[in-house]
């Protein structure tokens, strides 16, 4: 599978195979039209008399191909051919990817021909259940990947070229592996032989990981399946979002906190003058009580209707209403009388019970029921 991209956009890889002084480079664009052939290029590249070491030659003429035919995106994938590396087949155990790694390198430290640590290497297992292992010395590995990203090419695969890699040629498309790549025009004109063909398999190993080809770069060097800058904006917008909804978040909550404080604020200022009227109140009744007190005290062995309406007067709760007064022949007063609520009955006898200096006996309700529509009528017995 090719790396996902956004419409509109293409993924461009540029595929290089040298054999025999001739170097084969083959760029293909991955678009919403599919794969295409851009371009198809043959060039000599090694000059005899020129000092500069093969694969710096090598390097500098795929780039002298990029800046004249105009391949401005330099994702590189360069195969080797057999003859170029040490390579071999071995069978080995079923092992899980990670033992098999292992036994591979370990392998490889026996048998390979370079210096200790100065190779790249890598394996693949065959359908037939063996490994082929393979590795290529510093020069063609390390410092081939070096020499590409000192001319501003990124090589980003470096592969061994398959034994087989079945092709065919049509009029306007090659046919490798039984995917079609369009030919462009500027590529319609091109000769397809083998090392073009792999120059054509380099250019997709340079876009996608080749599942059957054994890879000399390390794995954090080569291509990847994902779009690391899409990865790497799409995780930058994403903590820009979780940021600014944090920031509006708090925001929201501190102006939530500020209102309720100011609720909170509110409440108390109320609640502070209800308590100073509270306390107003209070006094006024603790006067008024001392004054009914010695008003008692004064008319304590006299008993006067004066007295009794003045008493009855003093005890006043609202809704609370006195219909009828009768005085009979044991002394003591009985009231008749209506309340709209028992709160209002139960709130006017606490007031009485409250008031035992008046009585020379605690109040007494004789009766109450309620009926319609005057609320609840009651009897009191009250002794002065």
């Amino acid at each position: 599978m090719m790396r996902k991209r956004g419409k509109g956009r293409s993924d461009r890889g540029t595929g290089v195979y040298a054999v025999g002084g001739e170097v084969y480079v083959t760029e293909i664009e991955d678009g919403d039209e599919g794969c295409r052939i851009r371009w198809a290029i043959r060039k000599t590249y090694l000059n005899p008399v020129d000092p500069a070491p093969v694969l710096m030659q090598l390097a500098e003429s795929v780039r002298s191909v990029c800046q004249t035919y105009g391949l401005t995106q330099y994702t590189v994938g360069v195969t080797y051919a057999k003859e170029e590396c040490f390579w071999y087949v071995k069978s080995f155990p079923v092992l899980p990817a990670k033992e098999l790694s292992a036994a591979v390198q370990w392998d490889l430290a026996l048998n390979c021909p370079y210096p200790d640590g100065r190779f790249g290497a890598g394996y693949c297992p065959e359908p037939d259940g063996t490994v082929k292992i393979a590795a290529v010395d510093e020069e063609h590995g390390p410092e081939l990947a070096a020499r590409f990203e000192a001319l501003d090419m990124k090589l980003s695969a470096l592969t061994l070229l398959p034994e087989e890699i079945p092709f065919t040629l049509g009029k306007d498309k090659v046919v490798l592996r039984g995917e079609g790549f369009l030919l462009l025009p500027s590529a319609a004109e091109s000769l397809w032989n083998e090392g073009q063909i792999a120059s054509l398999y380099a250019a997709l190993s340079a876009l996608r990981l080749m599942p059957d080809a054994v890879h000399f770069l390390p794995e954090h060097r080569r291509t990847s399946h994902w779009d690391w800058q899409k990865i790497g904006k799409g995780v930058l917008s994403f903590w820009l979002a979780a940021v600014l909804f944090l920031y509006l978040l708090n925001g929201w909550r501190i102006q939530r906190i500020e209102e309720r404080l100011a609720e909170v604020n509110l409440i108390w200022e109320t609640k502070g003058a209800e308590w100073a009227q509270m306390e107003k109140w209070q006094a006024l009744q603790e006067e008024n009580a001392q004054r009914d007190s010695v008003l008692a005290r004064l008319s304590r062995e006299r008993t006067s209707w004066s007295y009794i309406f003045y008493t009855l007067g003093v005890l006043n709760v609202p809704d609370v209403y006195l219909t009828s007064m009768e005085m009979k022949e044991d002394q003591a007063l009985y009231c008749q009388g209506v309340a709209i609520s028992y709160e209002s009955l139960v709130e006017f006898l606490d007031l009485l019970e409250g008031n035992r200096v008046f009585f020379r006996e605690s109040p007494r309700l004789e009766r109450f029921e309620k009926g319609e529509p005057q609320g609840i009528t009651f009897s009191l017995r009250l002794k002065f």
